[in-house]
Parts: structure tokens; C-alpha cells; sequence
């Protein structure tokens, strides 16, 4: 039987319309001054470009990723942070009034914070107070001044753990701009808009720009930067690619230098305190049938890398080892029926103590939230303590951290965190350590406030692991990372990722000890199940034509 010829026209634009992944390619580079993050010192970075996919140009400073977008019929170029953490893009205004933050938000940023977690209403009502006051804890005279200096090194300009993310594509460039937060230049060197360094949007020179008759933007994080403006829609391209109409929010006064493409869940966007929610990026994606799903996987690579990537739409089934588990985010509110931040169960974390014997370091199951724009890591106390002591760390109050021995970022010694009762990502311990001077180190897990109902994982931890962020499904998939410049990529149909099923605890987390309902599921074993790529379903059809005709 023979296919006529319209009918085979059909099949290849059905193919062709296939959605399919975009990828983020960044590159990694950390310094301790702003000499040694001046692009003339850098390699230049590798980019794998294929068709059917979107690069988007990334720079990350401590764990943000910077994407260029170009807003409205003017094309004005605006580089965001790439935030999990919290939902709503917002770019600067041409005109826009530069604010000081509180100081606390230097010291907050410089000890990895970012911009991290979005605040909703309750919680900027409970920001912590007091520091962290372990037991068995004295300082000698002594001590304190070498904990004194560490303390200025740590938090001053420059910090030794600093990590940029950059990359470098057509119109990309590279700043630097430090944090000290003065009049008139947001976080910068005052008397200029520093905060515009990064692009702005003039709204007015835009003929597509739409400003919604709604209540005003305002959001504020956990760094305490924060910002103002109006809402509205236009047309953003992301590479080559078009998102019309797309919404977004115009500061008019930030304390950010800035702006935030946040990609989290839509319970957590600005409007959802007036009860209304939109499509951000990674929905308003799907919606346009960029991507079958609402689904991005994450690639930090290594400690040392100089390259990861973001993949929307997608898994790389390269990039992990062993099984790729699913586990289901846990509620946020207790009277709210569905997630609205990136938090998962963790059930357990493992760590060797001087011995050599193994103890769990967690009471009870306790949400963590999955953030990339946090450096660091925090735990409550109970768990920071147990931890520094496995490690044979003391606490410094004036550095507000366990200053731990040097020799342990060369250790074998790995934190195993569980998820969900049946997934283990280990963690380097070598990757927790951070050198605050020639002959000391500091333990990168900090202090989460006694107010808060999670843990915070960040950079040094999600680099240990390959996770896929399902939005739609309010899913996380893990697996151990394979650091690897292999690809293997699967595009992500509809019905979600093939094999895996939802794994582990839902709860409210308004306690730390979850509930007891759990789904089952199978286990997705890497590179299993691989998508074809689009030019072999193509050729395909064109020889079942040449052989039908």
C-alpha cells in the first residue's frame, strides 16, 4: 500500500512541529578578586549548539544563572538571574530609582545565600533575629580575633568561595559589580545606576508592551533585596526563539543590581497572595508547545568544571548513574492542596564521624527546598551540630560557622542525604569545605533559622546530584551525577518521564516529620530509554517514501 504524497507531508510536519528540548550551556569560573574574573583571564567556552534547541546565554555569580532575554519590538537586551527558588521575571525599568539594602544583605549574599528562597507575606514577619547559640561552645580571647579576621574575609569583598558562572555567545558580555549597597547605585559604586548594569526594559519604546491594570509588583528575598513596579506582557526571545506574550513585571526601586527569571512553581509567584496565578517561563513554554512538559533538568558538574548546563524539556540520561528516582514535593501549607515551593523529603543524612562509624544526623524526615540560587546549604541546628561534631569542627560564633580542619577538602568521607526513604545522593564532604584563609576552613552548611519549616539545599550540595524539576506533576527526579561531557538526551513527552513513577512522602511542612501516605514506582535506569533524534524519524519517512512511490 502505497502513502500518497500528502499524507507523508502531514507525517514530516507533524515531526517537525515535535517540541523539543532547549539547553543552557554555562561556564564556571570563581575567583577571589575582580581581577581574576576579568574575561580577558578566561578560557573561551565550549558550546554544543544542535537544531531544534535553545541556548540561552548564562553567567552565574555564586550560584545564579544569567540568561540574556530581549523584551519587546525594541529587543532591549536584560541579563536574569535563573532562580528555582522563587517564580516571577522581573527586569529593571531605564529609569528606575538604585536603593541601598540592609546590610545584612552584603553578609547574607556573601555567605551564598543569593537571591534563594522568595519570602511570601508570613515569613517576612519571621526573618531570623539571633544567631545560632550551640552548647559547648567558648571562645578564647585568642580565638575570637582569628575568628575576628576570618570573619572579615569571609563576609568583605571578594570572598575566597565566590563562584561565577558565565558564558560567553552572541552579545554576551561580562561585569562585575560588587556589593556595597550605596545611594544612588544599588550595590555598586555610588552616584551611577549601577543597577541598570545589566539592561533594563523602556517600556515606552516597545510598540508590543501591554501594562496590566493590577495590583503592583512587589517582592522581597531571603538576601533582603527587593524590588517594586508595575506588571504587563510582551514579546521575549530567549536565543532564537520567540515567547509572545509573555508576563512579567517592570521594578521602578529595587536594592537588587539585578534582575530574576524565576522558574519555581506557580503558588509561589507575587499574585498568588491575591489569589491568581499565570504561566511563567517554563509553563508559558509548554503552553506555546516549545516543550511537551513544564519540566527543566539541572547539571552543575563539578566543583572544579568549567561547564554545566540547564536543560528545559528534557533529561540527559548521560549525565547520571544507576537508577533516576522520583519523588513527589511535599505540601508547603497544610492548607494548601498542592506544593508551592521545590521542597522534597529527606529522610536521612548519613555522615562517617572521627570513629569511623556511620549515624544518622537527622531526628525525623524534614523537607529540604532544592534552590539554585543558593551557594550554600542550611540545616537547623540540631543536624549542624551533629554535623560540625562528625567532622571534628568548632562552631565560631563571630564567624557564624564551624571552622573545620583543612585536610578534609582532599577526604574520601562523603554526607549521604536520602530522599524520599529510598534514594541516596552521597556528597563529597571535600565539596562542604571552603578555605577562609591559608590555614583555615570553614564547613559551607550553615545555620537555617528555627523559624523556618525546611532545610535549604544549594550549590555545593545539588552538585552531587542530577535532578529533574517536574512543575506539571509536582515531581523531583534524582540520581547520582556522572560528571561527563557525553550527552544522551531524551525529550520528555506529555505523559511525563517514561519508566518512573512517583516515589516517596507527601506532607505538609509545617511540621519537619512528614506524613505516612508514599506512591510507589519503578526505577528509570540511566540511558534506557533514549528519544530518536528528529533528523532520524525525518530520514525514516523519507526513505519509507522513496520505497512506497
Amino acid at each position: 500500500m502505497r502513502l500518497n504524497s500528502v499524507a507523508l507531508l502531514s507525517l514530516v510536519a507533524t515531526a517537525l512541529a515535535t517540541t523539543a528540548p532547549f539547553k543552557i550551556d554555562f561556564e564556571v569560573r570563581r575567583g577571589s578578586s575582580k581581577d581574576d574574573l576579568s574575561p580577558d583571564d578566561d578560557s573561551n567556552p565550549r558550546f554544543v549548539k544542535r537544531d531544534g534547541s535553545l541556548d540561552m546565554t548564562l553567567t552565574n555569580k555564586q550560584t545564579f544563572y544569567m540568561a540574556t532575554l530581549k523584551i519587546g519590538s525594541n529587543e532591549d537586551e536584560n541579563r536574569v538571574l535563573v532562580d528555582t527558588g522563587s517564580s516571577d521575571l522581573w527586569v529593571m525599568s531605564h529609569d528606575l530609582k538604585c536603593v541601598s539594602a540592609p546590610s545584612s544583605k552584603r553578609h547574607e549574599r556573601s555567605f551564598g545565600h543569593g537571591t534563594g528562597v522568595k519570602l511570601n507575606e508570613r515569613e517576612l514577619l519571621q526573618k531570623r533575629k539571633n544567631l545560632y547559640q550551640p552548647s559547648k561552645t567558648i571562645e578564647t580571647d585568642e580565638e575570637k580575633d582569628s575568628s575576628d579576621k576570618i570573619h572579615n574575609k569571609i563576609f568583605g569583598f571578594g570572598s575566597v568561595y565566590s563562584t561565577i558562572y558565565i558564558t560567553e555567545g552572541p552579545g554576551a558580555y561580562s561585569t562585575f559589580s560588587p556589593f556595597v549597597g550605596t545611594e544612588g547605585g544599588s550595590n555598586g559604586s555610588g552616584g551611577s545606576n549601577t543597577c541598570t548594569s545589566y539592561g533594563s526594559f523602556n517600556t515606552e519604546n516597545s510598540d508590543t508592551f501591554k501594562e496590566n491594570n493590577t495590583y503592583p509588583f512587589q517582592i522581597q528575598y531571603a538576601d533582603d533585596t527587593s524590588a517594586i513596579g508595575i506588571w504587563g506582557y510582551d514579546d521575549v526571545v530567549i536565543s532564537n526563539v520567540t515567547v509572545k506574550d509573555l508576563s512579567f513585571a517592570i521594578a521602578n526601586e529595587t536594592s537588587s543590581d539585578v534582575g530574576v527569571l524565576g522558574i519555581g512553581l506557580p503558588g509561589l509567584e507575587v499574585t498568588s497572595q491575591y489569589g491568581h496565578t499565570y504561566q511563567n517561563l517554563p509553563l508559558k513554554l509548554k503552553a506555546d508547545g516549545i516543550i511537551a512538559k513544564s519540566l527543566y533538568s539541572l547539571y552543575l558538574n563539578s566543583a572544579d568544571a568549567k561547564a554545566g548546563s540547564i536543560l528545559f524539556g528534557a533529561i540527559d540520561h548521560a549525565k547520571y548513574q544507576g537508577d533516576l528516582v522520583t519523588v513527589k514535593m511535599m505540601r508547603t501549607y497544610s492548607q494548601i492542596s498542592y506544593p508551592v515551593r521545590i521542597q522534597v523529603p529527606v529522610s536521612k543524612i548519613d555522615v562517617e564521624g572521627s570513629s569511623g562509624s556511620t549515624t544518622n544526623i537527622l531526628a525525623s524526615t524534614t523537607g529540604a527546598v532544592l534552590d539554585t540560587g543558593s551557594t550554600l546549604s542550611y540545616v537547623f541546628s540540631d543536624t549542624l551540630e551533629s554535623l560540625g561534631k562528625a567532622l571534628n569542627g568548632q562552631y565560631s560564633r563571630s564567624v557564624g560557622a564551624y571552622i573545620v580542619n583543612c585536610n578534609l577538602a582532599d577526604s574520601s568521607k562523603t554526607v549521604d542525604i536520602e530522599f524520599g526513604g529510598n534514594k541516596t545522593i552521597k556528597v563529597p564532604v571535600s565539596d562542604l569545605v571552603l578555605q577562609a584563609g591559608r590555614s583555615t576552613c570553614i564547613l559551607g552548611v550553615m545555620l537555617q533559622s528555627s523559624s523556618s519549616s525546611y532545610m535549604l539545599f544549594g550549590d555545593n550540595i545539588l552538585r552531587s546530584a542530577y535532578i529533574v524539576y517536574n512543575l506539571d506533576d509536582y515531581e523531583v527526579s534524582l540520581a547520582q551525577v556522572s560528571y561527563t561531557d557525553k550527552e544522551s538526551i531524551e525529550v520528555i513527552g506529555a505523559s511525563g518521564i517514561t519508566n518512573s513513577s512517583g516515589t516517596g512522602t507527601t506532607s505538609s511542612s509545617g511540621s519537619r516529620t512528614s506524613g505516612s501516605s508514599t506512591s510507589t514506582s519503578t526505577r528509570h535506569s540511566a540511558g534506557s530509554i533514549i528519544a530518536k533524534p528528529m533528523y532520524e524519524l525525518l530520514l525514516s519517512l523519507l526513505v519509507a517514501y522513496c520505497v512506497l512511490v
